[in-house]
């Protein structure tokens, strides 16, 4: 029996962009006879070593104090997670297909470091673009291996996968050749879509009702959509559902406190199943200053809630602004209460257009099960030339 190994620094105690992708894909996957075993970490002891989901997916947690992202004070804890990786991986090399790896952390150069070493293939697959994008950013002195650890990672590697055009040229512009890079984009699970929810009209026809989906933190900018929100409430009425939590979230609910937007600015923690709550909003706001192709934009927009957007990497590959969704010029706080102004003053039958052609768009090119094919095909491929 071979594996596929994913290599992902978190999972469960996290629910990022990277961390839903790869469980999405892995049961995808499986069921395609698959073997798939996810490695990642546990902070807690109290977490399992290994367990057998449901799913068919088989999870190995190795234990390290804090999240291992190999950065800064986190550069201890990463060596400790990415030591028990490598050594696992050594131990069970005859039993791997390939390496997958799911954003350029520690987990790349474990891979990299297996495919020199065992002539493991190694698939590595980036998370973010633009001018911080996973390349990039491995690259810092703070990483501690620097350029150098990141040569390694770029000369290693088998293949590169990039989920936008933006990803693409990041690559490009750091000298990986053209046939070892792959767009492959996220997926949605579309079983999940509704038609006739993306048909509904609005719940409160005087209330456009926002929903912000993902982690709290500093470079999604929750801070200067909530400021956005103090501008217009007394001019329109609107509300913001914020899903999601991270080390942003204090700050950002004291934001709320200090403007006086109890009112208007809802936390709703973490939502496993967000579908319900996406049905019931009209918009999904985004402000980040760095993305790659974000999986709550896919699914919002798939559920028929307009996206409203800055234009970074990924948001301009699937978006057209005007028809399937809103792009945010700028990401000061009045460009962003400019967006929600157009929004909040659209009429419900531009609403519905839009909403109608985002998901058609969606549901026509990012399907979970379309893209774990072209996985499938990727890594037929890599085998043979390995």
């Amino acid at each position: 029996m071979k594996y596929i190994v994913m290599l992902t620094c978190q999972f469960d105690e996290i629910l990022g962009g990277a961390e839903k992708q790869c469980k999405l894909l892995s049961e995808r996957l499986v069921e395609h006879d698959k073997n798939i075993i996810i490695l990642t970490s546990r902070l807690n002891f109290k977490l399992y070593y290994q367990e057998k989901r449901d799913s068919g997916i088989k999870v190995i947690r190795f234990w390290t104090y804090a999240p291992p992202n190999l950065a800064g004070r986190f550069i201890p804890a990463s060596f400790i997670w990415g030591g028990q990786a490598f050594l696992w991986i050594l131990k069970n090399r005859k039993k791997i297909d390939l390496l997958h790896v799911h954003q350029l952390r520690i987990n790349a150069y474990v891979a990299a470091l297996a495919s020199k070493l065992a002539s493991i293939p190694s698939i590595m697959k980036l998370g973010l673009g633009g001018e911080k994008s996973d390349v990039f950013t491995i690259g810092q002195k703070k990483y501690l291996f620097g350029k150098k650890g990141r040569n390694f990672v770029l000369t290693n590697a088998n293949i590169f996968i990039a989920t936008t055009r933006t990803i693409y040229e990041n690559l490009r512009g750091f000298g990986v050749e053209n046939d070892r890079i792959k767009l492959i984009p996220n997926g949605v699970d579309l079983s999940r879509v509704n038609e006739t929810d993306i048909n509904r009209t609005t719940k409160v026809e005087n209330l456009r009702r926002f929903i912000y989906l993902g982690r709290i933190a500093e470079e999604k900018k929750l801070e200067v959509i909530i400021e956005a929100f103090s501008v217009l409430r007394s001019v329109n009425p609107v509300c913001l559902h914020v899903v999601g939590e991270g080390e942003y979230e204090l700050a950002c609910r004291e934001l709320v406190k200090k403007l006086g937007l109890e009112s208007v600015v809802f936390f709703e923690g973490v939502i496993l199943d967000p579908f319900p709550m996406l049905y019931e909003s009209d918009f999904f706001i985004q402000a980040s200053d760095r993305e790659g192709l974000s999986n709550s934009l896919l699914e919002a927009m798939a559920c028929g809630v307009v996206p409203v957007v800055s234009n970074v990497s990924g948001s301009s590959d699937i978006l057209e602004d005007g028809l399937t969704g809103v792009l945010i010029n700028g990401n000061e706080i009045n460009d962003v209460a400019s967006a929600i102004k157009t929004c909040a003053d659209m009429p419900i039958e531009r609403v519905q257009k839009i909403a109608k052609k985002a998901s058609e768009m969606v549901v026509s090119n990012f399907d979970i099960d379309s893209v774990a094919k072209q996985y499938l095909d990727l890594y037929r491929t890599v085998k043979s030339n390995s």
